[in-house]
């Protein structure tokens, strides 16, 4: 997991694997307030959900790799591992004619030494996050001040906050979080700047 350095840098991530109705207003909070975020994406998104995909790239935001499949990575071949990620390559260079940052964020965080060299030697920049709470489940969801408190009371230079679309505790807390960390004078940047 990430500590961050960078002075009065926060980078706002979030992980979609599908979409239940929230992404729409996120990025519509995202636009609004001026933030341009990372997501990374499944290959079931892409192709379940490419008008939103496009809207993230349409919106300044970076679209990156969380497997095509969305398996372990420590529990794949390094040639598996390959197929997976050009997999989800392809699908988005099939969508957009652009070709995807080489940034990946393993699904549910699981790796190992091996897998990560596996990664590098592929080009990947790894990342992960140093801000992350149980959000990821529609039916339990905590509320948007359980949501505002997980990131505001976990703030420090360099911050990686990793978020799920699928929250509606998130969506609800966005424009707070983002008032808030911007009112301590931090700006976002992006995870390609890393």
């Amino acid at each position: 997991f990430y500590i961050g350095k960078d002075p009065k840098k926060i980078y706002l991530t979030f992980d979609a694997g599908y979409d239940n109705g929230t992404l729409t207003s996120i990025l519509d909070v995202l636009k609004d307030k001026g933030v341009k975020a990372t997501f990374f994406v499944t290959g079931d998104f892409i192709k379940r959900f490419s008008e939103l995909t496009l809207k993230m790239i349409e919106d300044g935001h970076i679209v990156a790799n969380h497997s095509y499949s969305h398996r372990s990575i420590n529990k794949l071949s390094k040639e598996e591992l390959k197929s997976d990620l050009n997999k989800l390559e392809d699908s988005y260079y099939q969508l957009t004619n652009k070709e995807m940052v080489k940034v990946f964020r393993p699904p549910k965080g699981e790796f190992d030494r091996q897998s990560l060299m596996n990664l590098n030697e592929m080009g990947y920049k790894t990342v992960f996050w140093s801000i992350a709470f149980q959000d990821w489940s529609k039916e339990h969801q905590k509320g948007k001040e359980y949501s505002y408190n997980s990131v505001i009371n976990n703030l420090h230079d360099g911050a990686i906050i990793l978020m799920h679309t699928v929250s509606t505790s998130n969506s609800e807390a966005l424009p707070d979080i983002i008032d808030e960390i911007k009112n301590q004078g931090y700006e976002f940047d992006l995870v390609t700047n890393l």
